[in-house]
C-alpha cells in the first residue's frame, strides 16, 4: 500500500507547526487529548501550545496531554491507567496520536499494530483521531522519508487524518538550510 499513502500525504504538506495548528479554528469549543512522549510533551507540550494559539485566535478549546518520555503506542495501549484509560473515558472530541520517534522505522509492525488498536479505541468513543507525524533526528535526516511513509500508510489504511509535522520540518529545512528547528539535543 506504500505509494498511495505517500501520494495522499504529499498533497497535505504544510510548512512548520502549521501542519498541526492549522485545524485549530475548526476545533472551537472542543476537547483535545494529545497522546505521545517527549516529542509531544517537551517545553510545556504541544497541547498547551495549541491552547495558547487557539486563544490568541479567539478560539476556545481545552487540551490535555499524556506524554511520558520515550513512550510508544504499545505502552500507551498496554499500560493500565494511562492513555488508553483516558481515551476510553470518552470525553474527547479529538485525540492526537504520536508514536515513539524511531519505532515507525525500526519496529514498523508494532507501530502499525498498536496504532490501529489506538485508532479503534478513539473511534469507538466517538472522538476523531489525528496522527502526528514526527521529525527525524538532526543527524539522521535520511530517516524522514521512512517516517513519513509509515505514518502516511497508517493514515491511509485507517482513514485517519494526518498532521505531517515532520515532513513539514524536512521541507522547511530544504528550503531554508539556515533554520535549526531541533533543540540542543538534536532530537527534539
Amino acid at each position: 500500500m506504500g505509494r498511495p499513502g505517500i501520494a495522499r500525504c504529499r498533497v497535505g504538506l504544510l510548512l512548520g507547526l502549521t501542519a498541526l495548528l492549522l485545524p485549530v479554528q475548526s476545533w472551537a469549543g472542543e476537547t483535545v487529548l494529545f497522546v505521545g512522549n517527549s516529542f509531544t510533551g517537551n517545553l510545556g507540550g504541544v497541547g498547551e501550545l495549541v491552547e495558547r494559539m487557539a486563544a490568541v485566535s479567539g478560539v476556545e478549546l481545552m487540551a490535555e496531554q499524556i506524554a511520558p518520555g520515550g513512550f510508544s503506542f504499545e505502552q500507551h495501549f498496554e499500560v493500565t491507567d494511562g492513555a488508553r484509560s483516558a481515551i476510553v473515558e470518552g470525553r474527547w472530541d479529538r485525540v492526537v496520536l504520536q508514536e515513539q520517534s524511531g519505532r515507525p522505522i525500526f519496529q514498523r509492525p508494532a507501530f502499525e499494530r498498536y496504532g490501529r488498536l489506538l485508532v479503534v479505541e478513539v473511534v469507538s468513543t466517538g472522538a476523531r483521531p489525528l496522527l502526528y507525524l514526527t521529525w527525524g533526528r538532526a543527524d539522521h535526516p535520511q530517516d524522514q522519508p521512512a517516517l513519513t511513509e509509515a505514518y502516511c500508510d497508517l493514515s491511509a489504511e485507517t482513514r485517519v487524518d494526518l498532521a505531517p509535522v515532520g515532513a513539514a520540518w524536512q521541507r522547511s529545512r530544504a528550503r531554508h538550510p539556515e533554520l535549526r528547528p531541533h533543540a540542543a539535543d538534536r532530537v527534539h
